[in-house]
């Protein structure tokens, strides 16, 4: 932002620089500590996975998405089903292990060779299977014509869905964060959560 990188780039950088060819993956890597340097939670993956999505979500979108981990949310329209299409992505990327990370920046992720295939966890429990669900964007957002994600994990096609134009979320959120801070009161008084009860 310092040096007045678009603001879709800059997410693009923190979402997926890996994915993104040479020379802008290889620059760009150190902004992944946007997602790799989250909390770990004694190596629960299933609760790493859930601080993902809710920093990315609540930090671009100013949606609570993690609250419909275990049912549909109460009051927003994200059904579970949308969560678990958002585990699915992350699932399917991994931190490199202690020899991977060798050759690896720090701050890389891994994309598995074979995608996780995502399925509801019926109030939140892995082992309780819900249906099936695909890797895809938010259907808050993206509408009923939304496209199961193509491309292996979908982390690249995530990125972009929310940083592209034809989501007005995210420009949104930034502008109420960026004006907070230059006239010191918001746009909307709950900058990362727009939903209805906020």
């Amino acid at each position: 932002l310092n040096e007045d990188v678009g603001y879709d780039r800059f997410l693009l950088w923190q979402l997926a620089a890996d994915l993104l060819p040479e020379p802008e993956r290889t620059a760009n890597l150190p902004a992944l500590g946007f997602l790799t340097l989250g909390r770990r939670f004694l190596n629960n993956i299933n609760d790493i996975i859930d601080d993902r999505i809710d920093v990315v979500c609540r930090g671009t979108m100013a949606l609570t998405v993690s609250c419909a981990r275990c049912h549909d949310h109460k009051y927003d329209p994200i059904p579970a089903a949308d969560y678990y299409s958002l585990y699915g992505v992350f699932r399917s990327s991994h931190e490199p292990k202690t020899d991977e990370a060798k050759t690896l920046m720090a701050m890389t992720l891994v994309e598995d060779e074979k995608p996780f295939d995502p399925y509801v966890f019926l109030r939140g429990q892995q082992g309780n299977h819900g249906p099936k669900v695909p890797r895809q964007f938010l259907s808050v957002v993206a509408g009923t014509d939304r496209k199961p994600f193509a491309n292996r994990s979908g982390r690249l096609e995530l990125a972009q869905a929310i940083a592209s134009p034809s989501n007005p979320l995210t420009a949104r959120v930034i502008v109420n964060r960026v004006w907070v801070l230059h006239f010191g009161s918001p746009l909307v008084r709950t900058p990362s959560d727009f939903g209805l009860r906020a």
